[in-house]
């Protein structure tokens, strides 16, 4: 089921209900939300996508999704690709019903990114951003506006050891895009895509920094230069 339609549905019938039956809806209105957000990601990255909860607040179309994990691609170490402890977003309720649908915000805390490359070069992240790329469009895709969308810094754990390098942290600095989807609005899939591309930027400007790409050059007589190419530099 959509998460569109999860929270229409719920919504309408809590409107309809009230004292405990309508508490217990909205407990459960958060668990299917949780549930869908883990099988669209799990379909769009090809990997297991998990979430610790959510919590919505229909009145004012507050939420908060915590604990968000995207599990690393088969062949790759058995650890998440990326790690967000909290993503909260203000969602104009009003225009659940239209298109597009308005978010006013969008907040993603301290992230934790877990860029790993296999003997061959292979990236994980470049694996699951190909995935996404080749999954089918919805026939009758949801059409997103995001006024405003934080990130705020975080790390990547950078796991270079089958290229001869050693593990590394680097600090992923904070960034915010606006108007994300145009006046008319985007589909999931543009919106992911404009993210990954900022983030995948962001990325590779951390990386150029430390100079860890140069010292892979170095020590495998090139292959850095085609991890560098992953983050588009």
């Amino acid at each position: 089921m959509k998460l569109r339609t999860v929270i229409l549905v719920g919504a309408a019938v809590v409107v309809l209900v009230g004292g405990g039956i309508a508490a217990w809806l909205y407990s459960s209105l958060d668990g299917m939300v949780a549930r869908a957000i883990e099988e669209s990601l799990s379909q769009t990255t090809g990997t297991k996508c998990s979430v610790g909860s959510v919590s919505i607040k229909l009145a004012t179309g507050e939420g908060v999704v915590r604990r968000l994990r995207i599990g690393n691609p088969k062949g790759f170490s058995p650890v998440s690709a990326v790690e967000i402890e909290e993503v909260g977003f203000d969602l104009d309720v009003a225009t659940l019903r239209q298109e597009p649908v308005v978010v006013d915000h969008v907040r993603i805390a301290a992230s934790q990114v877990h860029f790993e490359v296999d003997p061959a070069g292979k990236a994980n992240l470049d694996v699951i951003r190909k995935h996404a790329a080749g999954v089918p469009a919805d026939p009758d895709p949801v059409r997103i506006r995001i006024k405003k969308l934080d990130v705020a810094a975080g790390n990547i754990e950078a796991d270079l050891s089958a290229m001869g390098g050693k593990p590394e942290r680097v600090q992923l600095d904070a960034f915010t895009m606006s108007n994300v989807g145009g006046k008319n609005g985007a589909t999931p899939d543009v919106i992911a895509q404009a993210l990954v591309s900022e983030l995948t930027s962001h990325a590779a400007k951390a990386v150029a920094r430390e100079g860890m790409m140069r010292a892979i050059d170095e020590k495998t007589g090139g292959l850095g230069s085609k991890v560098r190419g992953f983050f588009g530099k």
